[in-house]
């Protein structure tokens, strides 16, 4: 059985309000949250970032580099952004595995929503939409 996504799919209501589908992917050196504190880490993975398409980015105004708001109706997040040429169009993600004080503000749980998927009966961390707009200093 295949049913679509609540939030990150083309055709969903919700994207023509937040249109990018998000994601938190797994990143070289993590396990889930593990080793958020190492220091050695810490000297190749400093922060937290939004990887967004060049398409998405410049639609956008935003250069790599660029402090960001990561937004739906269910919260928010600030962190810096990278333009990533790998991500199609319509996509943007944040690693995991970092915690809530390591981000300028919020975190990227206060985007996902509280609610299972039926087939899967887990949450969906990937199911998400949101905007994203440059911080302007």
């Amino acid at each position: 059985v295949w049913l679509p996504p609540f939030e990150n799919w083309p055709g969903a209501e919700i994207r023509s309000k937040y249109p990018l589908g998000y994601l938190q992917l797994h990143q070289r050196g993590r396990t889930h949250s593990q080793w958020f504190s190492s220091e050695t880490l810490r000297e190749i993975d400093k922060e937290p970032l939004l990887h967004i398409s060049r398409p998405d980015a410049e639609a956008r105004d935003i250069a790599s580099g660029d402090v960001v708001e990561v937004f739906n109706d269910r919260g928010r997040c600030v962190v810096k952004a990278v333009v990533d040429d790998a991500l199609p169009e319509a996509l943007c993600y944040i690693p995991k595995g970092w915690q809530r004080s390591q981000f300028i503000e919020g975190g990227y749980q206060e985007l996902t929503a509280n609610r299972a998927d039926a087939c899967a009966g887990s949450y969906v961390y990937y199911d998400t939409a949101v905007e994203v707009r440059k911080v302007e200093e």
